[in-house]
């Protein structure tokens, strides 16, 4: 029994389809991001994320601990998250 190129591609093609949308996401699909570096004030903060990720920016309310320096959480809409 032969099987065609196209059958063949049309069962890995399903499969893709499934075993991608178990998390959810399609691959591809857009979604949530963030960066992370030394709060250096307020302003600074959320002017670099705005401009670099036209995300937005905070520093961290509490510096982590002892000789730790407060950081700046910035959170974007990006195109490929990290898995």
């Amino acid at each position: 029994m032969m099987t065609s190129s196209s059958s063949v591609l049309f069962i890995f093609t399903v499969v893709f389809i499934i075993s991608s949308s178990g998390n959810k996401k399609m691959v591809g699909e857009a979604g949530d991001c963030y960066e992370w570096w030394t709060c250096k004030g307020e302003e600074q903060c959320r002017g670099k994320c705005k401009d670099e990720y036209k995300g937005i920016g905070r520093c961290d309310e509490l510096s982590p601990g002892p000789g730790i320096p407060r950081g700046c959480n910035c959170n974007y809409y990006c195109k490929y998250p990290p898995m």
